[in-house]
């Protein structure tokens, strides 16, 4: 809510956000989330994991700020996901969660705006879908032109997702750049350039993301890839190990699926402890 109209704030005077905090938008969210798993999913992804990071956020006004005076955005996150997360886990579903890839710096200023805290995050997840698009990385790193250094800003995202997610069991499958904004090198080979990168620093699958659902490029990079399923699909290893849900060391309980059409435990990759 907005404090000085009364109304729905809006992100830049735009876009209109629920409030995150609300119990009764996390009550809807959670019952959506349920349906679906009833409906046959097998994993439930929640995209937008966060508050707003834009906008006049003086003028914002939240639900926590005043049931829970004392908590910070990422505490009502991480609130949210535990109960999300052992809720989900009961219907016998996969809960994964997006994240900005810039949060794999963890700088408090992202973390103040976000409250995506990775390491809590981490806790309440089966997958963790950092969204690491190298043309969003506008002036980090000393990089001109970071939509044309794939290799720079996706191996170094996810070797610090790795690092702060160590220990929790969670898999790292990336959301990559799939569409030409901020880069003179966007093409098939482009593609097979980010997928590759992920792959070897420790990434199990990938997604990919164009606002206009415009796919052409992954698709032409696509028979590569199958023709070099162990480059680009392949586990890499000694780093990444396969087991099973039920055989993970996770602080939640043990996930099987209850449908009658998949009563086995779910088989997905995981980063060996050292």
């Amino acid at each position: 809510q907005s404090r000085s109209t009364g109304q729905p704030w809006r992100e830049n005077g735009k876009l209109v956000w629920t409030d995150s905090s609300n119990p009764k938008v996390q009550e809807y969210d959670i019952a959506l989330a349920k349906w679906v798993a009833k409906s046959g999913a097998d994993e439930i992804q929640f995209d937008y994991v966060r508050f707003p990071a834009e906008g006049n956020q003086a003028d914002a006004k939240f639900h926590f700020q005043s049931a829970h005076p004392d908590w910070k955005r990422s505490d009502v996150i991480a609130d949210f996901l535990d109960r999300a997360y052992q809720e989900l886990h009961s219907e016998g579903v996969l809960v994964s969660l997006d994240v900005f890839g810039i949060m794999a710096w963890q700088r408090n200023v992202d973390l103040a705006h976000t409250g995506q805290d990775i390491v809590r995050m981490a806790k309440y997840c089966d997958v963790l879908s950092p969204m690491i698009y190298p043309s969003h990385f506008f002036g980090m790193d000393g990089y001109a032109h970071p939509g044309d250094e794939p290799e720079h800003f996706i191996g170094t995202s996810m070797v610090r997702f790795e690092t702060i997610t160590a220990g929790s069991g969670v898999v790292i499958r990336p959301w990559l750049q799939a569409f030409a904004w901020r880069t003179k090198s966007y093409s098939p080979e482009y593609i097979l350039r980010q997928v590759s990168t992920s792959r070897d620093q420790g990434g199990v699958g990938f997604l990919f993301w164009n606002a206009r659902n415009d796919y052409a490029k992954p698709y032409l990079a696509m028979p590569t890839m199958q023709a070099h399923a162990d480059k680009y699909f392949g586990k890499r290893t000694p780093q990444v190990a396969q087991t099973t849900v039920a055989e993970r060391k996770h602080p939640k309980a043990t996930v099987k699926l209850a449908k009658a059409k998949r009563s086995e435990a779910i088989p997905v990759a995981k980063p060996i402890e050292h």
